[in-house]
């Protein structure tokens, strides 16, 4: 049996506790020639270049989704069966992921590992950090197309979509059509969704002060309702 001797743990053969290894002494001989971004194994670099070919071989034959990995293919697998094979040890809650078992824990411990580094204030994921510290930087490029108002967070585009103001001004308003028409799409490929990116004519003509990093929904409502979904059940799973 092969075993580490930094945290006793054991493999079947040397390669498996040599790839292990790494992850105590921090090695990733694994470069991508794209983006120079550093992995510990082949398979990780190769899953990783997938994000900037938009390769996505593996997919689902119930709804024909795809993935750029085979594990996300299981894990999205999951949600057709209802399978949920990680179970909370403290609360028997179970989950059909590994990461989101991990974040439902925390909500025993009371564990917060990611802190700003501005205000030292903490969180129990990474994505809720990178929400906080737009606090700081005042960025807000979650963009309302109607009214032009800015947000920190998709969930916060979320809920001003719902807003009675949004609503009675989506109502009387037939421009709808137009901003689509004077928009140029991206489908950044990790998202459910496309973002819309404005175009230089339609920031002159329509909001001169608009920065082009903002992003747009394609559709209000849709997306809305999409993104709101997504949400609840995420927060759902980790409490």
């Amino acid at each position: 049996m092969n075993t580490c001797d930094i945290c006793n743990k054991e493999f079947s053969n040397k390669q498996s506790l040599k790839l292990h290894s790494r992850i105590h002494s921090g090695e990733k001989p694994f470069s991508c020639d794209v983006c120079e971004k550093t992995f510990a194994q082949q398979i990780s670099l190769t899953a990783h270049i997938r994000t900037h070919t938009g390769e996505k071989p593996y997919s689902c034959d119930l709804c024909d989704k795809t993935y750029s990995q085979q594990s996300g293919l299981t894990s999205h697998k999951r949600i057709h069966t209802g399978e949920k094979p990680y179970s909370c040890d403290i609360c028997g809650r179970a989950f059909a992921q590994t990461s989101v078992l991990v974040l439902h824990k925390r909500s025993h411990t009371g564990e917060k590992p990611y802190p700003c580094d501005t205000c030292q204030k903490s969180f129990n994921s990474r994505s809720d950090l990178n929400r906080h510290k737009s606090i700081h930087s005042g960025d807000k490029p979650f963009l309302c197309v109607l009214c032009w108002k800015s947000f920190y967070s998709t969930t916060e585009l979320s809920r001003h979509y719902k807003s009675a103001r949004h609503l009675k001004m989506l109502e009387s308003t037939n421009d709808q059509n137009q901003l689509s028409a004077n928009s140029n799409f991206v489908d950044f490929g990790k998202s459910d969704f496309k973002q819309e990116v404005i175009s230089e004519e339609t920031l002159e003509d329509v909001k001169p002060e608009i920065k082009e990093e903002h992003f747009f929904a394609e559709n209000f409502l849709s997306v809305e309702l999409k993104t709101e979904n997504v949400e609840a059940s995420i927060k759902q799973e980790i409490e």
